[in-house]
């Protein structure tokens, strides 16, 4: 998976520079950026934007046009950053969601709270099993994204025992 927002997979870096997500949305040169992307990856590509421009209908369309999903973040730039939108690969069955928490209120230090990492997990649990869920842990600078990540697996693993306790059927163990 290529996550846009960094430099490399043999775009040149004109073009990756062009397309930083924290600056204003333009068709014309998104469009040129993910035309040359697809030319030089055929697997799942996930957009990470920050200016609100990238949060309108002329760029959701853009990007599903290009098959990106967008990433949900926290901290979100705009509402509708918090959300992640989904996208199925060329070829690919499978639709891919990415979270990407930074850490907040201070961003890269702040380790999340229980009750934050609890919603999360209510809301990664919620997606159908056919879905490609990541979450990564970007609050590295003060060592929280380990213990972060840890926590959030147990939550889910608690949720899943409370689905199949409650008569729901788990996926099978081969499945995850």
């Amino acid at each position: 998976m290529i996550l846009i927002g960094t430099a490399g997979w043999g775009i040149p870096r004109a073009e990756a520079d062009a397309l930083a997500c924290s600056l204003e949305f333009d068709p014309h040169i998104a469009a040129a950026f993910f035309t040359s992307l697809h030319r030089r990856w055929g697997g799942p590509v996930v957009c990470e934007p920050r200016h609100p421009s990238w949060f309108t209908r002329c760029a959701d369309r853009m990007l599903e046009t290009f098959r990106l999903s967008r990433v949900a973040a926290d901290p979100a730039a705009t509402p509708a950053a918090a959300h992640p939108v989904g996208c199925r690969a060329v070829d690919s069955p499978i639709t891919e969601y990415y979270y990407r928490w930074h850490g907040s209120p201070r961003i890269y230090w702040s380790p999340y709270e229980i009750a934050a990492l609890e919603r999360l997990a209510v809301e990664l649990q919620a997606f159908s099993p056919e879905a490609r869920v990541s979450c990564i842990f970007d609050n590295t600078a003060s060592g929280s994204a380990l213990r972060n990540a840890l926590e959030l697996r147990q939550l889910l693993m608690q949720l899943a025992s409370q689905l199949v306790c409650s008569g729901f059927s788990a996926p099978a163990a081969d499945a995850l």
